[in-house]
């Protein structure tokens, strides 16, 4: 029909050109050094002879009279102002000798009839809107908004392509990423609201999307941002929602035999910080089914930890789990703690000589989710693990350890006999010098003055740009926004807890009196504060309220009131203000920062950490 229409006006008309015709004047061209351009033999051809070749019925196309030297514009939503001379272009095919209509063609008059009124599409797509304009034009039809956008790039600043990895919508749904994910990871590959906000939900991008910021230069496909991001929005999700996805791929993949249980629930609470993929889930949950006691011993960072006296731990846990008072501790709520505990009391342990033999001795590893949740899991697995599962269970762990026990080890200490004291004996020690102890009892930390926490410079930060220490592999270095006319740079010892890319553009809390240090070569001007729990094993940084200003400093307990000024970092070294601070900086059992039961507060909110309640904050 729109054909015809052209052909009836005179903007189309017949081509009888041979292939070998076309041919001859595309190397004519090339010969030329000119660009292939269709010469126009039968545009001119008289009427008799053209109607003689249709009626022989001679193969022929249909092609578009390009007006001569005329200069089409577009204001491009992107570029802007857009121009081509029609010089630059020959007459153009628009139906092959099948009768098939080319694509110019075809997406021209597809979009019209539709009614499109906006077309968005990549920058490849520019020199073929000549060709589409011409059509609009001869047959009349209103010109839709064109804006063209940069292409997306890989890593190495290539076109992104299949050699890349996935690049199809389906590919990346295979691999575990959330539509959210997807959505919102793609949205911001060549733009941005203006703001430094990454995660959005779908209404929120609806909100916030126009078109005046997208950015004319190409975007690069990060992998590991992408899998950042689906992380954030794996975490985002109902508890019920992220429960039942988890629990889908743990059957799928072998380990459980219910896909809904309490074990569930469980496993969900101690792994789903660490996942960014669902396909992650079965890494990080197979390890707390396995008890490679044996083989992690022979770590040397291990064998230190034996070196302490392991033995007396090794007889504690195996005396508690024979008289079920371990398996009563278990099953108690707080138990576990209660017993750890007491067993610290009696041994004179705490602190990491404590934690870790018994991380080691109960999941065999030295790393890994609070061993409390990891007994908890143990206790709900009966009847939920599938056989393919491999679950070492409390009582194989048990018989595991005493049979890696030597027998030095599981053997107790003799008694001390105390010889009875003599009439003559106690008259000697009555009339002996009074001994004078060889070193002063070790200071615990300085009491905290009332107010204390108020001297603290205690700031919301953002970071700009975050990357390995050269020379530290512990330590990463950041470029920390905390409301000054330059960015802090600071030291964190997060590596292992957090990933380089999770840091950029992250909102933080920053202490900023403490006395700038010297680390490896590295001044440090700040810290970043973080919560941990008992053993190490795991840190979460403290993140304010994504609306916080940059700059704010936090306040405890209340916003009411004049909040006095903070002291300078000489003062806060000299007084040991930290110091006495820090030991009741905790998390709640909702997971808010708070001084001694006094909440961490932002103008916009809460100071939280993400999933460690009853940690120490530093």
């Amino acid at each position: 029909e729109y054909a015809d229409k052209l052909v009836e006006t005179g903007a189309a008309y017949p081509c009888f050109c041979t292939d070998e015709e076309l041919e001859a004047m595309r190397e004519r061209a090339v010969a030329m050094k000119l660009p292939p351009k269709y010469t126009g033999k039968w545009r001119s051809a008289p009427k008799e002879e053209v109607q003689a070749m249709l009626d022989s019925g001679a193969p022929h196309t249909y092609r578009f009279r390009v007006p001569d030297n005329e200069v089409i514009s577009i204001d491009d939503l992107i570029r802007g102002r857009v121009s081509w001379n029609t010089d630059t272009v020959g007459d153009f095919v628009l139906l092959r000798s099948s009768g098939v209509p080319v694509y110019n063609f075809c997406v021209a008059v597809d979009d019209a009839t539709m009614g499109i009124t906006h077309v968005l599409r990549a920058e490849e797509h520019l020199p073929n809107t000549l060709r589409q304009m011409l059509v609009y034009q001869a047959l009349g039809f209103e010109v839709p908004q064109f804006g063209h956008m940069s292409l997306i790039l890989a890593p190495d600043k290539s076109k992104l392509s299949k050699r890349h990895g996935a690049t199809s919508v389906g590919d990346f749904k295979a691999q575990g990423y959330l539509p959210e994910a997807m959505v919102n990871y793609l949205s911001l590959l060549g733009w941005n609201d203006g703001s430094e906000k990454e995660i959005y939900t779908n209404p929120e991008l609806v909100q916030a999307f126009s078109l005046d910021r997208i950015t004319k230069s190409p975007a690069v496909f990060d992998k590991m941002k992408l899998n950042w991001m689906n992380g954030q929005h794996l975490r985002a999700l109902p508890e019920e929602t992220a429960e039942a996805m988890i629990g889908q791929q743990l059957v799928e993949c072998g380990l459980l035999a219910n896909s809904k249980s309490p074990l569930v629930s469980s496993l969900c609470h101690s792994v789903l910080n660490n996942l960014e993929l669902l396909a992650d889930v079965e890494g990080e949950v197979r390890p707390l089914f396995t008890y490679p006691l044996e083989e992690t011993m022979k770590d040397e960072k291990a064998q230190k930890v034996a070196e302490d006296d392991i033995g007396e731990v090794v007889r504690a846990l195996l005396k508690a789990h024979k008289s079920g008072a371990l398996g009563s501790a278990i099953q108690e709520e707080g138990g576990f703690k209660k017993w750890l505990k007491e067993v610290g009391k009696q041994q004179g342990r705490k602190g990491k000589r404590l934690f870790m033999p018994i991380r080691i001795l109960l999941t065999g590893r030295m790393q890994g989710p609070d061993v409390g949740e990891v007994l908890d899991i143990l206790a709900l697995s009966n009847g939920e693990v599938a056989e393919e599962g491999l679950l070492v269970e409390l009582d194989a762990r048990m018989a595991t350890l005493e049979a890696w026990a030597a027998p030095e080890m599981l053997k107790e200490p003799e008694p001390v006999v105390e010889t009875p004291a003599t009439e003559e004996s106690t008259k000697a020690q009555e009339s002996a010098p009074a001994e004078v102890s060889a070193a002063p009892a070790k200071k615990g930390p300085p009491d905290a003055e009332e107010g204390a926490q108020d001297r603290l410079d205690i700031r919301v930060g953002r970071v700009i740009k975050a990357w390995k220490h050269p020379d530290a592999e512990s330590l990463f270095v950041e470029e920390v926004d905390v409301g000054e006319p330059e960015p802090r740079t600071i030291c964190s010892g997060l590596v292992g807890f957090v990933e380089e890319a999770e840091l950029q553009g992250r909102a933080v809390i920053v202490l900023c009196n403490l006395k700038p240090r010297n680390m490896v070569g590295v001044k440090s001007n700040g810290m970043l504060m973080a919560a941990s729990n008992a053993d190490h094993t795991s840190v979460q940084l403290l993140t304010p309220p994504e609306e916080a200003p940059v700059g704010e400093r936090v306040r405890f307990g209340s916003l009411e009131g004049e909040q006095g000024e903070p002291d300078t970092p000489n003062r806060v070294q000299k007084k040991k203000v930290f110091e006495s601070v820090q030991p009741d900086l905790t998390t709640s059992a909702e997971c808010v920062v708070q001084y001694k039961e006094l909440e961490m507060l932002t103008s916009a909110g809460k100071v939280v950490v993400a999933s460690l309640p009853g940690a120490s904050v530093s």
